[in-house]
This record gives structure tokens, sequence and C-alpha cells, in this order.
């Protein structure tokens, strides 16, 4: 393979145009080609293949990777046709609306010997891998994490009307709250044994249709050794900004940091309050960097198809519990 990686992008909206500035500024990759509905688009770059349908891409296109940022109900097809392809593929979280289409796509990259990364973005963002360190190496005696409380809100998506279909979206659940999911899983290290959910639903005027979206939900996690509770909602209005932030309690202290912290992280122990300010990086340049590098260096994914997998069994579990109002047990939908 030549010494940059040639990636095309399928689509070419909110994320697509993120993870085309960080791949612009990656010495690794040339980006070949782009697929897009809106052919009009003023910020459409003119040194590259346009094509207006994504398998078209993939078909003509002379590309190692596939950066798959379409609507969330288009994953499971387009994946799957990419690693047919040879592609290696990124895909853009959740990485399918069920277990079954999350499997699909794993074992088809398998098959066809192709990498494959899930883009669970808060694994690469600087105040939550400088937290993941600080558990990992018990830093100031902190100790297990016993407790972690995660939130984030913001207003419907507004880029798109495909997020107010649930069957197309999987609602706040599966395309916000499964940020902060699949983040305590990570600082766990396991699976959670158990879960409980409860999701509200609220009016939301869509192309002059009154419709019901699952926009406010409250998730428990319970691990062997503690718990998770993960809270989101759509339901702000546009005046608010988007807000995400994390607590954590580990056996001799606690941490604190969110999108609004002026120093990232603040840890409080059983003998001092320190500010710590992790190094500026971009999650998303972080992730692009990691999966172009796996490629490069023909090793793992640092998120693989199992991670993807993972966060969205617990979604599904999470989903019947609210529907059944009752906890779940993970094996359930295992």
């Amino acid at each position: 393979m030549a010494d940059k990686i040639k990636v095309g992008l399928l689509g070419f909206g909110f994320m697509g145009k993120t993870h085309y500035n960080n791949l612009a500024q990656n010495d690794n990759v040339e980006i070949i080609s782009i697929s897009t509905k809106e052919l009009d688009d003023d910020a459409l770059p003119k040194d590259v293949e346009i094509y207006e349908d994504a398998k078209e891409l993939l078909n003509k296109s002379n590309i190692d990777a596939a950066i798959i940022s379409l609507p969330t109900f288009l994953h499971k097809e387009i994946a799957i046709y990419a690693a047919e392809k040879k592609k290696h593929v990124f895909v853009e979280k959740p990485m399918a609306l069920n277990l079954s289409d999350c499997r699909e796509i794993e074992n088809s990259a398998i098959q066809n010997d192709v990498k494959l990364f899930v883009g669970h973005v808060l694994r690469f963002w600087p105040s939550y891998m400088q937290a993941k360190h600080f558990i990992d190496n018990n830093v100031d005696n902190f100790g297990k994490t016993k407790m972690m409380r995660l939130l984030r809100y913001s207003n419907l998506p507004g880029w798109a009307q495909w997020f107010t279909d649930s069957d197309k979206s999987g609602g706040v659940l599966f395309d916000l709250s499964i940020h902060d999911i699949d983040y305590a899983i990570w600082v766990f290290g396991e699976m959670p044994k158990e879960v409980f959910c409860q999701i509200q639903k609220v009016e939301v005027n869509n192309a002059k249709k009154i419709v019901q979206v699952p926009a406010i939900t409250g998730t428990t996690l319970v691990f062997r050794q503690g718990i998770a509770y993960c809270e989101a909602s759509w339901a702000a209005k546009d005046a608010f900004p988007f807000t995400a932030k994390a607590e954590i309690v580990g056996e001799t202290g606690i941490m604190q940091f969110g999108s609004k912290s002026e120093t990232p992280i603040k840890v409080y122990s059983n003998l001092q309050a320190e500010g710590m300010d992790p190094y500026l990086s971009d999650g998303y340049n972080n992730e692009m960097t990691s999966f172009i590098d796996s490629i490069l260096k023909n090793k793992p994914t640092a998120i693989s198809g199992a991670d993807g997998k993972n966060a969205i069994a617990i979604c599904e579990a999470a989903r019947l519990s609210a529907l059944k109002h009752r906890v779940v047990k993970l094996k359930e939908v295992l």
C-alpha cells in the first residue's frame, strides 16, 4: 500500500464535514472522493471526485478506506457493501440500530479481512481520556470506580429530519446517550449486569407535522463494582448550548469535568483539590488519526466492531427496560 491512505467520504453532512476537515490536515491521507445528495453544497471541495450515490463511489473510486457518515439507518447496508469491496471501514456511531445488524457488519469485515472502526469519540476526547488515564493509573490513590454520573443535553439535531423518526435514528438513547454508555463500559472495563431505563417523548414539529420523539432518557447501568447513571436530552431550546458533564466517584475521591469547564478536570481527593488541564486536541481528529494509523501499521483498531456492538446491546436492553418498565438483565438481549 502507498504511504498515503486514499479515502472516500460517504456522506457530507455535519459529521462528514467534520471528518473531511480533520482528514485534510493528515499528511498520511489523500481524500479522493465524496458521496452526497447535496450536489450544490458550497462546502464541497473542488479537487475531489463527487458522487451522488455511495455505492457508485465504492464501485468506481480508487480508495483504500470508506468513512461512513451517512444517516444511521443506512450504516448496515453501506458498511457491508464497503467491506465486500475490500475497503477498510470507519462507521460513525451508532454502529447500527440493532444487535443483529451489528453482527452482520462485524462478520463482513472479518470475512473480507478489512479494518472496522466504530466512531465512539469520547474515548478520544481529551478530558475523557485524561480521566480514564487517571483511573487506570490510580493517581492520588483514587481507587476503583464506584459510581459515574454522565449527562449530555442538546436541542434536537436540526440538520436532518430523519432524527425525529426513531425507527431511523433510535431516538436520543441510540444517538446521544450512547456516547456516555460506551464511555461507562470503557471506564469500568466490562459490560453491566443489569440495565434500567426510562424514556420520555416530546412533541416536535417536523415538516409541519407534529410527531412524538423519544427525546429524554435516564439509564442506570449496574456493574459488578459500581453503578453508572447516563442522562440525555434533546429537549433543550436552540439558545441552550450543548452541554456534557461527567462525575466519577472513586474509593477515595471524586472527579468532575464537562464541556463548560474552564479547567476540564477537577479532582477532589481526601488530601487535596486539584485542577488538571489535559493536552489540547480535538477528539474527532484523534479518532480519525487512530483509524488511519491502524491501516498504515496494520494493527487492530482502537475501537472494534465488538465495542460498537456492545454499546448497541446496552441500548437494546435500555429500550426493552423502558418498554417493559422493569430491570433488564443484559443476558436477555445478548
